[in-house]
């Protein structure tokens, strides 16, 4: 028997399909903002283009005109004889030379600020149309990520009893007992880290300057600035036996329970509940007694304000791998300069933001310790109550 269609494929059998690979969504969509962004960008650039072209036009039309004026009146004085033609045509000619000049020098100019204005980025163009909030609205739709979790850590402050609030004292942390913030103003947060640079210089107004440095960090918080310097956070190196110790002794107080230490993590809720303390039958707080208990504490704390307030990172409810070796130095805190650390952790998150920001003309939202920053700028205003 012949199979029908003398072929080697069998009869009814289809070819497989070709497996296309399809855009994610989220790259598609980011790609449609930054369009969004650009082509308004492009229309003002534009706008910008017309009207140095005009005024160029503009200028070397005035020109033309006073050079016929010129070039008619010795044309009118022809006739006083041939010694005047001559003296007059030669000065003609060499008032027309600086004239071209002029002219040529006038165009050049005008080409260089068009191609400055075609060359600025997205992110300036943006501040340039005082469009920033504007702009990430239209992006993002939501209002701007602001990982700082300020009203946390003052509900959480409110409920310390007299021991506990002793061994903030002796931290060198009193001065955050003190603090009265609530909600942050997200939008103007995102404004204000659109007006900072890498060096601590602040923009306001049409080019005024003024800087931010450690310095007004401890006048804000009334943090410790000892001798020796906060290590800066560093991924945990699993072989050393000095860096894995404070970690696993974190992990297993306040981890999610894992086996393998390195995919575990630190639960900030966890962490906020030490701090708070346990409550007897009568529904009071046990104050603190013994000195493991007031070293568990100490760390406890000092873990809920790095990752809450002074260092805040992405995953804004955990605490990050990196700040496992800060958080333990709760015994020594005040022997430590809290300030410079927040200080520089917070121009790394700026510099991250304006990157993007530059970029793509938004960004989705900031880190670092923007509270500090904020009332450093309402404060150079006399504007804080």
């Amino acid at each position: 028997m012949t199979k029908k269609g003398g072929g080697s494929k069998k009869a009814g059998r289809t070819p497989p399909k070709k497996h296309v690979v399809k855009p994610s969504a989220s790259g598609s969509r980011k790609k449609k903002r930054q369009k969004m962004v650009y082509q308004e960008a492009s229309e003002d650039l534009d706008g910008v283009q017309c009207s140095e072209e005009e005024c160029s036009e503009e200028e070397s039309s005035s020109e033309e005109s006073s050079s016929e004026e010129c070039s008619a009146s010795p044309s009118a004085s022809s006739t006083e004889g041939s010694e005047g033609d001559s003296s007059s045509s030669s000065s003609s000619s060499e008032e027309e030379e600086p004239r071209k000049r002029k002219r040529k020098k006038s165009s050049k100019k005008a080409s260089k600020k068009v191609s400055k204005k075609k060359n600025k980025s997205a992110g300036e163009i943006v501040k340039a149309r005082n469009r920033v909030v504007l702009t990430h609205l239209r992006t993002c739709e939501k209002a701007p990520k602001i990982i700082c979790r300020v009203e946390s850590f003052v509900k959480l402050i409110k409920k310390l009893d007299d021991s506990r609030r002793e061994e903030v004292e002796k931290m060198g942390f009193s001065g955050l007992l003190e603090m009265k913030l609530g909600k942050l103003d997200r939008r103007f947060c995102y404004w204000l880290m659109t007006r900072v640079d890498v060096e601590g210089h602040v923009e306001f107004g049409d080019g005024n300057v003024f800087r931010f440095t450690p310095q007004h960090v401890q006048r804000i918080f009334g943090l410790p600035m000892g001798t020796k310097d906060v290590p800066a956070p560093v991924a945990i190196d699993w072989k050393d036996k000095k860096m894995v110790r404070p970690a696993i002794k974190l992990f297993k107080m306040y981890g999610t329970g894992v086996a393998d230490p390195s995919k575990d993590m630190v639960l900030l809720a966890k962490v906020a509940k030490v701090v708070e303390g346990e409550k007897d039958s009568a529904g009071e707080v046990i104050p603190l007694s013994t000195p493991g208990e007031k070293l568990a504490f100490r760390n406890a704390f000092l873990a809920v304000v790095v990752g809450h307030l002074l260092c805040p990172t992405a995953m804004c409810t955990n605490l990050s791998h990196k700040l496992m070796v800060v958080v333990s130095l709760g015994g020594v805190a005040e022997e430590y300069d809290w300030c410079t650390w927040t200080y520089n952790r917070l121009m790394e998150r700026v510099e991250v933001f304006l990157k993007s920001f530059y970029d793509d003309g938004y960004a989705r939202g900031c880190g670092g310790c923007v509270v500090a920053l904020m009332v450093r700028f309402v404060s150079h205003f006399n504007l804080f109550i």
